[in-house]
C-alpha cells in the first residue's frame, strides 16, 4: 500500500492491505470542509528535499526480443524523462517493460492476458533488465547490493520465467520471486498502481471517462482504500459467521450438563459384584490349562504320519533325473539348428547395411539431380531476363534516337495493371499448386497402400506354397502305407525298421527295438484317433530301447538310413518290462469317460510301459463334448486326473491352474487313421482346392502389381507438375518483383544505352555457357540416380531371397522345439509328482510344526494368565461353568449397567462438556474485542478516506488557479461517485463539468486530478503513457509547466513521460532528460487507440 501523506493514520495502519466492509454513512461531502476558491493559495503543494532521489528510482531498462523490440536500453535521469516517438515506435512497450521486469502480472499491462504474449514473433524466450538506484537510509540489504540493484526477469516461450537479483558488481545474489516482493515493498513500487504507472487502457477507462464512477474507482485505486475496504468486509464476515457457531453450540450446552448429571449418577451407583468376578477369573485360569491339555493330545498322530511319507521320495526323483537326460539330448539339437538360422541371418545382417547404403546412395543422387534441376532453372531464369533487360535497353535506345518521348504515367499505369495481372496469375497457380499436391499426396498414399498388398500377397502367395508342399507330402506318404504301415512315417522309415531287424538276428542289440510306436499301437475307436495322437504327440516316430548300448548302436543305423535334411526319430532309453504296469492305484477314477490307455489296443507291453511312464495315458481321459469337458476339468475332475482331450484334439488341464488350448485348425489324425483311402480322397480335395486360391493370388498379385506400376507413374508424373507449377510460380514472383523495383530513371545518352546492351550481350554469353555445363552435370547426375536405383533393387532382391531360404529352417526348428516340449511335458509330469510328494511332506512338516508351535502358544498364553494348573475336566465344562457365572454376573449388571462402560461414558461426557464451554468462553471473548478493534478500524478507514479526500481536492484546486480557472471536487461515497466542476477564468456564471469541457479542457482537468493524487500518495518514480494527446497547445504547454514545478519541488522523486509529440523545445538540463524513439520499420502497423477518435469529435 502507497505511504499517504498524512499525520492522521499511523505507520502500521498505513501498511494494512484489508480491510471490512462497513455500511456508508451519510453524505461524506456535505461533512467535509469546502475547498477555498482558485485565487486562495492556503494549501499549497508539499516542499520536498531539493536533493534527487536515493532509492527506488530508475536508473536504466534493458529490454531483448520484448514486444517490437529486439535490443533496447535506456538510461534514465533521477527527476524528468521523457521519451518521444511516433506511434508503434515501441515506447508503451518501455512501460509494460517495467511492469512485467518488476514482477507484475499480464493483465495488469492491459496489452494481454499473458506473457508469453510479450515475447517477439519468431523468438523463443525475452529477457527484460530493470536496474534501480539503492543509497541513503532506506537502502535494501545495501552491504549485498551495493548502490544499485539490477532485476532480471527471463520469459520462455511455455510461459515459464525466472528472476535474477544482481548487486552492482553482477553477482547474482538471489532468484528467489519472494526477495523481488520483499524489496519492491522497501521501496514501496506498485507497478499495479495507476498513479505510479498510468498506461494508455487506464487512461482511457478511467480518467477520460465522462462517468463520475469511473473517476471514484480510479481514486479508490489509486488510494488503495479499495483493497482496505474489501478486506475490512471479508473480516466481517468472517466474525458473523464465528457468532452464529457460538450461538448454536451455546444452545447445546444444557443438553449436555444434563446428560452429564445423568452419568454421574449411574457412575457412583456401579461399586459391586467383586466376588463373582474373582470366581470367574479362577473358572478361566482352569480353562486355558485344560485348552493346553487337549492340542498336546493332537500333535502325536501328525509326528507318526509325516515319518510314514519320507520313505516314498526317492522313488520319484529317479524318474525325474531320467526325464532330465532325454531333454539334454533333444536340446543339443535345438541348438545345433539355431546356429544354422543364426548364420543365415548373420548374412542378412551384412546385407542389410548395404542396403541401407545403397538407399541413402540413392536419396542422395535424387538430391543431386534435384539441386542440378534447381541451378538449370535458375539460369533459364538469368538468361531470360538478360534477354528482357537488353530489349528493354534496345527499346529506349531506338525511343531515344527517334526523339520519342514516352507517356511516364501511362507507362506506370501499364506496369501496375501488368503486376495486377501476374498477381492474379500467381493465385490461379497457387491454387492449382495445393490441387495437385494434394493429388501428389493421394498417389503416394495409394502407391504405398498397392506395396502393402504387393508384399501381402506374395507372403500368402508363399504360406499356400508351403502348405500345399505339406500335404503333397502327407498323400505319398499315404499312398505309401497302402503297401507299408511304416511308410506313413517317411519314406526311409521302412528301410530303417528293415535295418534294425537285421541287426538284432546278428545279435547286435540286447533286445529287438520297438518302433515307431505309432505303428505299435492300434484305436479301439476311429473316432478318437486326432484326440489320442495330440496326447501322444511326437512320441509317434520315437523308438525304444533297453538300455544305452542300444541307444548307440541304433542312432549310428539311423545316421546311415535317415536323410540328412529329415529330423532322426527319438530314442528313448528304459529297462524293458515283460508285462504292463498296475496303474490301478494311479488311473483316473472314473466310469463315464475312457481314459487314452483304455482306448489303445498295445500288443507290445514296452510300447504301453513307455506311454506310461512318458504320457502318463492312465490318467488322461477322453471326453467327447468340448462344453462338457470345461465343466468337468473345472468343476468336476476325477480323482488322479489331470488331462483331457476331445474329439477335435482340443487339450484341457484340470484342477485349479485350468487350462483350455484348442486344436489347431484343420488338424487331422495322421498315424491312428485306418481308412487310409478316405484321407487321401479329402487330402487331394484339400490340394484342388489350395491349388485354386494359389491361382486366384496370383491373378491378384498381377492385379496388386499392374496398380503399383500405374499409381508409380501417376505420382512420378503428378511431382514433375508439381514442379512446374513451383517453378511457373517463381516466374511470376520475379517478374513482379522486376516490375516493382522499376524506376523512373533520368534520360540517359545513347552511349550509356550502347554500353549496356554490349554488357548485357557478354554477360548473356557467359550465361549460356554456365547453362550448358549445368546441363551436362544434370545428365551425368541422372545417370547416377538410374545406377543407384538399380543397385538398391538388386540388394533387396537378395535379401528377399535370404528370407525366403529361412522358412524351411525356422520349420525344422519349430518341430524340435516341439519335440523338446513333449520332453519337458515329461519332465514336468514326474517332477510334479515329486514337486506334490514334497509338497506333501512340506504341508505335514508345516502342520506339525505349526501344531507344536501352536502347542507352545497355548503354554505360554496360559502361563502369562496363572501358573500351571492341573486339571482332569475338558475345556467344554470349564467354559460351561464360566459362561453360567458370567450369566449371573450379566443379570446383575443389567439392572445397573456395565462398570467400565459407564466409568468410560461419564469422563468422555464430562470432558467433552468441559472442552465446549471452554471454547465457547475463549471465543466470546474474542469476539467482543474483534468487535471493538472493527469498530476502530472502520472509524479510522473512514476519517482516513475523508482527510485524504480533502487533501486531494484542495491540490486539485490549486493546479486549476495556475490556469486562472476555479472549481471543485464532490466526493459522495455513499453513491460512490467522483463529480469534477470546473469554472473558467472571466467567466464566473460558466461552470461545467466534465461532461460539458472540451476535449483538452478534460484533458487539463484530469491532468489537475492526477498531480493532485501524486501529491497525497508517496512512489519513488511516476511513469504516464500518452497523457497529452487529447490537449490543445495552450493546455499542453500549460499541463507541462505545471509538471515541470511539481517536478522541481519534487527532486527526490523520477518522472517518466512518455508522448507521441515533439518536445525538443524544452530546455533540458542535468535534471530533465529526453529520449528520441525511432521511427517503426516499414510495414510495421501503427498502433492507434480508438479512444482519440471519440475524444477528437468531442473537442470539435
Amino acid at each position: 500500500m502507497p505511504k499517504r501523506k498524512t499525520s492522521f493514520v499511523s505507520s502500521e495502519e498505513a501498511k494494512r492491505r484489508r480491510s471490512t466492509r462497513h455500511s456508508e454513512q451519510s453524505s461524506d461531502d456535505e461533512e467535509e470542509a469546502e475547498p477555498s476558491s482558485s485565487n486562495d493559495n492556503s494549501v499549497a503543494v508539499a516542499q520536498t528535499n531539493s536533493r534527487s532521489a536515493e532509492c527506488g528510482i530508475l536508473e536504466g531498462v534493458t529490454l531483448r526480443n520484448f514486444m517490437c523490440h529486439s535490443d533496447l536500453s535506456f538510461t534514465f535521469g533521477p527527476n524528468v524523462n521523457f521519451v518521444t516517438g511516433r506511434n508503434g515506435s515501441g515506447k508503451s512497450a518501455v512501460l509494460t517493460a517495467v511492469v512485467v521486469g518488476l514482477g507484475g502480472k499480464a493483465n495488469v499491462t492491459n496489452r494481454g492476458s499473458s506473457t508469453k504474449g510479450f515475447i517477439k514473433d519468431g523468438k523463443q524466450c525475452a529477457e527484460l533488465k530493470i536496474k534501480l538506484r539503492n543509497k541513503g537510509d532506506d537502502a535494501f540489504k545495501p552491504n549485498l547490493y551495493g548502490d544499485t540493484i539490477t532485476v532480471e526477469r527471463r520469459i520462455n516461450r511455455d510461459g515459464a520465467s525466472s528472476y535474477k537479483l544482481r548487486a552492482k558488481s553482477g553477482d547474482v545474489v538471489s532468484t528467489k520471486r519472494e526477495e523481488l516482493g520483499n524489496m519492491m515493498e522497501q521501496f514501496n513500487i506498485q507497478v499495479d498502481n495507476p498513479i505510479s504507472i498510468l498506461n494508455q487502457e487506464t487512461s482511457k477507462n478511467f480518467l477520460f471517462s465522462k462517468n463520475p464512477g469511473d473517476k471514484y474507482k480510479f481514486f479508490l485505486k489509486a488510494t488503495q482504500l479499495e483493497q482496505m475496504r474489501l478486506a475490512y468486509s471479508d473480516a466481517d464476515e468472517s466474525r458473523r459467521v464465528a457468532t452464529s457457531l457460538l450461538k448454536e453450540k451455546v444452545q447445546t450446552l444444557p443438553d449436555i450438563e444434563k446428560e452429564v448429571s445423568e452419568w454421574e449418577k449411574k457412575y457412583k451407583a456401579v461399586k459391586s459384584l467383586d466376588n463373582l468376578r474373582e470366581k470367574i477369573d479362577k473358572l478361566k485360569h482352569e480353562c486355558a490349562w485344560a485348552q493346553v491339555a487337549e492340542v498336546e493330545q493332537e500333535l502325536e498322530p501328525l509326528q507318526k504320519a509325516l515319518e510314514a511319507e519320507v520313505v516314498r521320495l526317492p522313488r520319484f526323483t529317479a524318474k525325474v533325473d531320467e526325464c532330465c537326460g532325454n531333454i539334454k539330448k533333444e536340446e543339443t539339437k535345438v541348438q545345433e539348428l539355431i546356429a544354422e538360422l543364426t548364420s543365415v541371418s548373420e548374412h542378412a545382417k551384412v546385407i542389410d547395411p548395404e542396403i541401407q547404403t545403397a538407399k541413402s546412395e540413392l536419396e542422395t543422387a535424387k538430391k543431386t539431380v534435384r539441386n542440378h534441376q534447381v541451378k538449370q532453372n535458375e539460369n533459364e531464369r538469368h538468361v531470360e531476363q538478360l534477354r528482357r533487360d537488353k530489349q528493354t535497353i534496345f527499346s529506349r535506345l531506338e525511343e531515344i534516337k527517334s526523339n520519342v518521348q514516352a507517356d511516364r504515367e501511362t507507362d506506370s499505369r501499364e506496369r501496375e495493371e501488368r503486376i495486377k495481372k501476374l498477381m492474379e496469375e500467381e493465385e490461379v497457380l497457387k491454387a492449382q499448386l495445393l490441387t495437385t499436391m494434394h493429388d501428389l499426396e493421394q498417389y503416394k498414399g495409394a502407391v504405398n497402400k498397392a506395396k502393402e498388398e504387393q508384399m501381402k500377397c506374395r507372403r500368402e502367395e508363399q504360406m499356400l506354397q508351403e502348405q500345399l508342399s505339406r500335404i503333397k507330402k502327407d498323400v505319398r506318404d499315404l499312398s505309401g502305407s497302402k503297401t507299408d504301415r511304416y511308410r506313413i512315417f517317411g519314406h526311409w522309415v521302412p528301410r530303417l525298421v528293415e535295418d534294425v531287424r537285421k541287426a538284432f538276428e546278428k545279435n547286435r542289440f540286447h533286445q529287438q527295438p520297438r518302433g515307431p510306436i505309432g505303428a505299435c499301437i492300434d484305436l479301439l475307436d476311429q473316432k478318437w484317433a486326432l484326440g489320442v495322437e495330440r496326447c501322444i504327440g511326437g512320441l509317434s516316430n520315437a523308438w525304444c530301447v533297453t538300455d544305452h548300448h542300444d541307444a548307440l548302436e541304433l542312432e549310428r543305423i539311423m545316421a546311415a538310413v535317415v536323410p540328412h535334411n529329415q529330423r532322426k526319430p527319438t530314442i528313448l532309453t528304459s529297462t524293458f518290462k515283460q508285462a504292463v504296469y498296475d496303474v490301478s492305484h494311479y488311473k483316473a477314477k472314473t466310469t463315464k469317460f475312457p481314459s487314452v490307455l483304455n482306448m489303445l489296443a498295445v500288443k507290445d507291453p514296452v510300447v504301453a510301459n513307455f506311454l506310461i511312464d512318458l504320457r502318463g495315458i492312465e490318467s488322461v481321459i477322453l471326453i467327447s463334448d468340448n462344453t462338457e469337458a470345461r465343466r468337468v476339468m473345472q468343476f468336476e475332475l476325477p480323482s488322479n486326473c489331470y488331462e483331457a482331450f476331445t474329439i477335435c484334439g482340443d487339450q484341457v488341464y484340470g484342477g485349479r491352474t485350468f487350462r483350455y488350448y484348442s486344436c489347431p485348425k484343420n488338424q487331422k489324425a495322421k498315424y491312428l487313421k485306418k481308412n487310409v483311402e478316405e484321407e487321401i480322397k479329402n487330402l487331394e480335395i484339400e490340394v484342388q482346392s489350395l491349388e485354386t486360391q494359389q491361382r486366384q493370388i496370383t491373378r491378384g498379385l498381377k492385379d496388386v502389381e499392374h496398380t503399383f506400376r500405374q499409381n508409380q507413374q501417376l505420382k512420378s508424373r503428378t511431382d514433375t507438375q508439381v514442379m512446374k507449377i513451383q517453378e511457373a510460380i517463381r516466374k511470376k514472383q520475379y517478374e513482379i518483383t522486376e516490375l516493382r523495383d522499376i524506376e523512373e530513371e533520368d534520360p540517359v545518352d545513347i552511349q550509356t544505352l550502347e554500353e549496356e546492351i554490349t554488357s548485357l550481350d557478354a554477360q548473356l554469353l557467359k550465361k549460356k555457357d554456365e547453362q550448358k555445363c549445368e546441363l551436362d552435370l544434370l545428365t551425368a547426375a541422372r545417370s547416377s540416380h538410374e545406377d543407384a536405383n538399380a543397385k538398391y533393387r538388386e540388394l533387396a532382391l537378395q535379401l528377399e531371397n535370404i528370407r525366403e531360404n529361412l522358412m524351411p529352417k525356422k520349420a525344422e526348428l519349430a518341430e524340435a522345439e516341439q519335440q523338446t516340449a513333449v520332453f519337458y511335458e515329461h519332465k514336468k509330469h514326474y517332477a510334479k509328482k515329486l514337486q506334490d510328494h514334497q509338497n506333501k511332506l512340506k504341508d505335514m512338516e508345516k502342520r506339525v510344526e505349526e501344531h507344536r508351535n501352536f502347542v507352545e502358544s497355548y503354554v505360554r498364553k496360559a502361563e502369562v494368565i496363572c501358573e500351571r494348573v492341573r486339571t482332569r475336566r475338558p475345556a467344554k465344562a470349564v467354559d460351561l461353568e464360566i459362561i453360567q457365572c458370567e450369566k449371573r454376573l450379566k443379570e446383575k449388571e443389567f439392572t445397573q449397567g456395565n462398570k467400565d462402560d459407564i466409568i468410560k461414558k461419564f469422563f468422555e461426557v464430562r470432558g467433552k462438556y468441559r472442552t465446549i464451554k471452554e471454547e465457547i468462553d475463549q471465543t466470546d471473548s474474542f469476539l467482543i474485542k474483534f468487535a471493538q478493534v472493527m469498530a476502530e478500524r472502520q472509524s479510522s478507514y473512514m476519517e482516513f478516506r475523508r482527510l485524504i479526500s480533502i487533501r486531494v481536492r484542495n491540490v486539485f484546486s490549486v493546479m486549476l488557479a495556475q490556469r486562472n480557472c476555479s472549481g471543485r471536487m464532490s466526493f459522495n461515497h455513499r453513491e460512490q461517485i467522483l463529480d469534477i466542476v470546473v469554472q473558467q477564468a472571466g467567466h464566473a456564471a460558466v461552470t461545467k463539468d466534465t461532461r460539458a469541457m472540451s476535449g483538452g479542457e478534460r484533458s487539463f482537468s484530469t491532468v489537475c486530478f492526477v498531480l493532485a493524487l501524486w501529491d497525497a500518495i508517496e512512489g519513488p518514480f511516476r511513469c504516464l503513457d500518452e497523457y497529452d494527446v487529447y490537449m490543445d497547445m495552450v493546455n499542453r504547454r500549460m499541463c507541462m509547466d505545471m509538471m515541470l514545478v511539481v517536478a522541481k519541488e519534487q527532486c527526490s522523486r523520477q518522472f517518466i513521460f512518455f508522448t507521441p509529440l515533439d518536445m525538443s523545445h524544452l530546455k533540458f538540463s542535468a535534471l530533465l532528460r529526453l529520449y528520441r524513439m525511432a521511427d517503426p520499420e516499414r510495414g510495421q502497423p501503427t498502433q492507434v487507440e480508438s479512444v482519440h477518435d471519440n475524444e477528437e469529435e468531442d473537442e470539435t
